[in-house]
């Protein structure tokens, strides 16, 4: 586990934050979040790595009529706010929404406590905004994340799954102030053959522990990113699986071992902030990206409820 003062800042600026957006939705008719299958508008994760836990974070929707700008002052709360980020804020809050767009995700926020320090997130999703990814390439720091290499892998991908298309462009800002953007793809049926062959074509790293991670049975969901600020060499494509929850899924030995660790987790979280709202089954997804793998989960259950599988 992190440090007691860094996880107590973490869930502090969370329920913040939580409490916001649901000041800001209560009367209203909110859309239901598309963070995951429960659609409440919050998520945690850890950051395995040889069964450790490396680092906690979360992600929570913005309402339509919340701003970067308005949590500013629980953001400074929780770590000194770069240049970057600031300028990253603006620009989000400055996008106006496509009046014909009908999705259930346009900007998440979040943070995150680890071995490298603490960092601030900010995601959007750039159909709520924009026609054509072309388009966004040209507004501020949005378009500098997409570069004429990132657009090239970007087809390269859409190319290989007939179905994938741009979900998100999302950065992470840690204590050194500099944002590391991402570029996200979201596959909804595939397999672990098909995410194989795409990987392995371009020698990339990120096949990692994946085909003993997940049973090469599963079809589902995979998300795919690139870190799309990266000028330098090759693409290097990392990829998310949606596993669905730990005793619904084939996990190997040393990744059902980690997941022991969720509910100290949980624990720890319902003790350092007032009150988290009750959430689905805890495991969601896995990622593998050669050295680690990340698991998404809720920090309380809905008795009752059970995330369905996307297993034939």
């Amino acid at each position: 586990m992190k440090a007691d003062a860094d996880m107590t800042r973490l869930t502090a600026l969370f329920d913040r934050v939580h409490r916001s957006y649901a000041c800001a939705t209560c009367g209203g008719t909110s859309e239901r979040s598309g963070i995951t299958h429960d659609h409440l508008p919050f998520e945690w994760s850890v950051s395995l790595a040889k069964g450790q836990v490396g680092a906690v974070r979360f992600i929570h929707d913005l309402a339509a009529a919340q701003s970067v700008g308005q949590l500013v002052p629980a953001l400074r709360d929780f770590t000194p706010l770069s240049t970057a980020f600031q300028e990253l804020g603006r620009m989000v809050d400055r996008l106006d929404r496509r009046p014909t767009f009908r999705g259930n995700f346009s900007r998440w926020i979040g943070a995150g406590v680890g071995a490298s320090g603490r960092q601030l997130k900010i995601y959007v999703n750039p159909w709520a905004y924009f026609e054509t990814l072309s388009t966004a390439t040209t507004v501020g720091v949005l378009g500098a994340a997409l570069t004429p290499s990132t657009l090239t892998a970007a087809t390269a991908l859409m190319d290989h799954f007939t179905d994938a298309w741009p979900s998100m462009i999302g950065w992470n800002v840690d204590e050194t102030g500099v944002p590391r953007a991402k570029l996200y793809f979201r596959v909804p049926r595939t397999s672990v053959e098909a995410i194989a062959a795409f990987l392995q074509s371009r020698e990339s790293a990120a096949m990692g522990l994946l085909r003993e991670a997940v049973d090469a049975r599963w079809c589902g969901e995979a998300h795919f990113y690139i870190d799309a600020d990266n000028a330098q060499g090759p693409s290097s494509w990392k990829v998310n699986l949606n596993v669905v929850s730990a005793d619904r899924c084939w996990l190997c030995p040393e990744l059902r071992a980690a997941v022991e660790n969720l509910p100290q987790i949980a624990t720890v979280l319902s003790v350092t902030a007032s009150d988290f709202p009750r959430g689905s089954c805890e495991v969601t997804y896995v990622a593998s990206n050669g050295n680690k793998h990340d698991v998404y989960f809720k920090p309380k259950r809905t008795d009752g409820h059970c995330v369905k599988s996307n297993h034939p």
